[in-house]
C-alpha cells in the first residue's frame, strides 16, 4: 500500500511539472523572443526506467521532464543550446529526484535530430529501507550530480517528435559512497513555434 501511495505521489508531480513545463515555455515564447528570432524552443516529457546503483535493486520507475532551448547554428546542421530536466524515479529501496542543468549540441539531418548533453545538477535520495548508523537512522542524503548522455529526436510534424533518450549520472555522496545510476528513457518533444522562426532543417 505505501509504495502504491508513493507512485501516486510521484506521477502526480510529473505531471505538474510536465503541465508546469508546457506553460512556461508557452509564457517564456510569447514575453521574450520576437518575431525575427532564430532560437528553437522545446519542452519534452519521457517515461523513464533508471537503475539506481544502490544495493541489489535493479530498477526504478520514473519520468523525465524539461526543456530545451537551441541559440543559433554552428553549421547548416549543428545547433548548440542548453537543457534543463527533472528526472525522478522510485522503487523497492530508494526514490531520487536529480536537478540538472547544461549544455547540449544537436544534429538536424531530415526528420532525425540527434543530440549529446553534459548537465550538473542537484540530487536528493531517500531510502525506503533507512540504514542505522551511530548518528541515528540515515533517511537520506543531497548531493551534487554529473550528467553525460544523449538521445534522438525523430519529427513527426513541425510541432511534435518522439525521443528516446540515455542519461548516466554520477552522484557524490558521502556516507552511501559514488553512485553512478543511469536512466533509458522515451517519450515526446513538443516545439513551440514562433511567427516567423520557423528555418529549414
Amino acid at each position: 500500500m505505501r509504495h502504491r501511495i508513493n507512485s501516486m505521489k510521484f506521477w502526480s508531480k510529473f505531471l505538474f511539472v510536465l503541465c508546469f513545463a508546457a506553460t512556461a515555455g508557452k509564457l517564456l515564447a510569447q514575453s521574450v523572443y520576437t518575431a525575427e528570432t532564430r532560437a528553437r524552443l522545446y519542452a519534452f516529457g519521457m517515461a523513464s526506467y533508471v537503475r539506481p546503483d544502490y544495493g541489489d535493486s535493479l530498477k526504478n520507475a520514473g519520468g523525465t521532464v524539461g526543456a530545451d532551448l537551441n541559440l543559433h547554428r554552428l553549421t547548416q546542421r549543428l545547433e548548440p543550446g542548453m537543457e534543463v530536466r527533472v528526472l525522478g524515479s522510485g522503487g523497492r529501496l530508494t526514490r531520487q529526484y536529480n536537478y540538472a542543468a547544461g549544455p547540449r549540441l544537436q544534429y538536424n539531418w531530415n526528420k532525425i535530430q540527434p543530440y549529446a548533453e553534459f548537465l550538473v545538477g542537484y540530487g536528493r535520495i531517500t531510502f525506503e529501507r533507512p540504514l542505522l548508523t551511530p548518528q541515528g537512522f540515515y533517511v537520506g542524503d543531497n548531493a551534487l550530480t554529473l550528467n553525460a548522455g544523449g538521445g534522438i529526436d525523430y519529427e513527426l510534424n513541425p510541432h511534435w517528435a518522439v525521443r528516446g533518450d540515455f542519461l548516466q549520472q554520477r552522484w557524490s555522496i558521502s556516507r552511501a559512497g559514488d553512485l553512478k545510476p543511469w536512466a533509458i528513457s522515451a517519450g515526446v518533444r513538443y516545439r513551440f513555434l514562433f511567427k516567423s522562426a520557423a528555418y529549414a532543417n
